[in-house]
């Protein structure tokens, strides 16, 4: 699988720092990804600090890297905020922003939307209760 990896999109490295490879990978929805090579010697550069990475050449992604399983075992312990993937380096924190930081935000507020209307279905549960009482009360008075 693709997240297993760390996969480049064909087209942004040169292949000749490449070698061929014709490994079989699938995204997550079970679709093919055409590889095409593997680059041994992958570098990730961030705040001064360098992390050595295998990366796989695919034909058929949508973004341009992917980050899989095996850099963030490489970086491991981290933490991760609304911003992105976080770690410490002799005292120095190196963040990996999301490229999508918003869906975190709508995903907060889709937290907050269902909480909201989990607290009115039981305010609403609670009123029902109390007029089921109070409708069993007034049988008994007729």
């Amino acid at each position: 699988m693709a997240v297993d990896l760390n996969c480049i999109k064909e087209g942004i490295i040169p292949t000749k720092h490449c070698d061929k490879n014709r490994q079989n990978l699938y995204s997550a929805n079970g679709s093919s990804l055409e590889v095409s090579h593997k680059l041994h010697k992958g570098y990730i550069n961030v705040q001064n600090y360098s992390f050595k990475n295998v990366f796989i050449i695919v034909k058929n992604i949508t973004n341009d890297i992917i980050l899989g399983t095996r850099f963030l075992s490489q970086i491991y312990p981290f933490y991760t905020d609304n911003i992105g993937v976080h770690i410490q380096v002799m005292g120095n924190t190196i963040s990996f922003p999301f490229l999508f930081p918003n869906m975190q935000l709508e995903i907060s507020q889709l937290q907050n939307s269902l909480s909201s209307e989990q607290t009115t279905l039981k305010l609403i549960q609670k009123q029902i209760s109390y007029l089921k009482e109070e409708y069993s009360y007034h049988r008994i008075d007729e």
